[in-house]
């Protein structure tokens, strides 16, 4: 019987310890995977917050969209998204090829910038110099390093940093046709 038990306890410690091997493996590169995660998202958050388009850039004021674009062409209807939990508008300069979404904590709260979409007759250019018609090449060479190639939209399309937060780029016969910067997933 104490053979038996001696077995036994070896035999739950060679357990325990692969398991815990197993554990500990798992758990490393679940920290690994992790900080890499954390690092995309933080990349992500940094294109999100350093490009724009000439003055143009996410967080601006109402006023200070007022100032750099002049008065709104057409407003559409306000909602509210469950999403984020803010209510959005979207603000229309169809003579500049421009739609802000402008996002604010009421309905009758002070709005900021949440995205811009840039598109013809627009002569605007990202922080690295890709505009309107500018052939799908120079966006991925621009930018490659931040080339999301897990995002599951077509060759049409090129998004730099994620769809939760960068700049998604639209082609039509290998040109830019739209560039959005913003998050299109919550």
């Amino acid at each position: 019987m104490k053979k038996f038990s001696t077995l036994m306890t070896v035999f739950l410690f060679a357990e325990t310890s692969f398991f815990l091997g197993i554990s500990t493996a798992l758990a490393l590169k679940t920290l690994a995977l992790s900080s890499h995660l954390e690092y995309q998202i933080s990349q992500n958050f940094d294109l999100l917050n350093l490009e724009g388009f000439g003055e143009l850039k996410i967080g601006l004021t109402a006023a200070e969209v007022t100032q750099i674009l002049g008065e709104v062409g057409s407003k559409g209807e306000q909602k509210f998204w469950g999403a984020d939990g803010l209510y959005h508008q979207n603000w229309n300069y169809p003579r500049q090829g421009i739609t802000l979404n402008m996002a604010a904590e009421t309905e009758e709260g002070s709005a900021v910038v949440s995205s811009i979409r840039v598109q013809a007759p627009s002569q605007l250019q990202t922080k690295r110099g890709v505009g309107i018609g500018d052939y799908s090449a120079k966006v991925k060479q621009v930018y490659a390093p931040e080339e999301d190639a897990a995002a599951p939209i077509s060759s049409d399309y090129f998004v730099a940093g994620s769809v939760y937060g960068g700049l998604i780029f639209e082609f039509q016969n290998n040109q830019v046709k739209e560039i959005f910067l913003g998050a299109v997933a919550e």
